[in-house]
């Protein structure tokens, strides 16, 4: 609990299977974790039910083709997935049901996508090597 920053509670833990490293989290309301997860067993994305923290229960598990470096949600139906899938580095996922998320686009760039913020209609991704920053944005 962090209503008072100065003074922070440890609330719950939920485990995640033990070869999950390098996780990445993106909470979207109401009550939904996306994690993110650099690992062995195939299983990338997990989407988690959060609305009680101390029991956390999995809804869907979403295969991305690669590790998933970073993840962001943003209000509405969308999710934006940096991953280490060689063709599809960017993804921007439709989560409208929870139950069928589907990859709506994807970019691929030169090297995986290590980072992500959205901000003003835009999205900002960290790329390992050329053109360190992208810059994102609605079409023409």
């Amino acid at each position: 609990d962090v209503e008072n920053p100065l003074a922070p509670v440890y609330v719950a833990t939920h485990t995640i299977e033990d070869d999950a490293e390098n996780l990445s989290l993106a909470f979207h309301n109401p009550n939904v974790l996306f994690v993110g997860r650099d690992d062995e067993d195939g299983t990338p994305l997990v989407v988690l039910n959060a609305a009680n923290p101390g029991s956390m229960t999995e809804l869907s598990i979403i295969q991305t083709g690669g590790d998933v470096l970073d993840v962001v949600c943003v209000e509405g139906n969308l999710l934006f997935v940096g991953t280490e899938n060689s063709n599809e580095e960017f993804m921007i996922m439709n989560i409208a049901d929870l139950g069928a998320i589907v990859v709506h686009a994807s970019i691929n760039f030169p090297q995986v996508t290590s980072g992500l913020d959205f901000a003003d209609n835009m999205v900002f991704a960290a790329v390992r090597s050329n053109d360190a920053i992208r810059i994102i944005s609605a079409g023409p």
